[in-house]
């Protein structure tokens, strides 16, 4: 399960750390320490495997730098395009729960073409209104 409790508002996964790892697939690269910090470049589309117990709108936070535009689709649907900058920043967007897939939601970061993307972390945020 993404969430370990039903009233968890928010799940993090740091992906410098490796207890990341079992719900990463295909082309992340290893953790690295930048001067930034530590993150992991996107070789190519890179997928977070997030097991869910039901939908619901989140938000999803990325903390990302490079450069050239990162993509965020959700179930293979394109759900937000943000511009990369040499320092790390948050990037959010609100993903209604249709969007969503129980048990497994496939969330896929895809660096743009000629882009260089460096992921720090990726959040799950539960909205208010609608969390237990």
């Amino acid at each position: 399960r993404a969430f370990p409790e039903p009233t968890t508002r928010q799940v993090d996964f740091i992906l410098a750390d490796r207890s990341s790892d079992s719900f990463l697939w295909g082309n992340w690269g290893s953790p690295r320490l930048r001067s930034t910090g530590w993150s992991r470049r996107l070789v190519d589309r890179a997928d977070l495997l997030l097991p869910l117990e039901r939908v619901e709108p989140f938000d999803v936070v990325v903390v990302a730098s490079g450069s050239g535009v990162l993509r965020l689709e959700v179930s293979g649907a394109s759900v937000a395009a943000w511009a990369l900058s040499d320092v790390p920043r948050e990037l959010r967007v609100r993903v209604p729960a249709r969007a969503w897939r129980v048990p497994l939601a496939v969330l896929t970061l895809a660096p743009g073409v000629s882009a260089e993307a460096w992921v720090a972390s990726l959040s799950l945020v539960r909205v208010p209104e609608f969390g237990s």
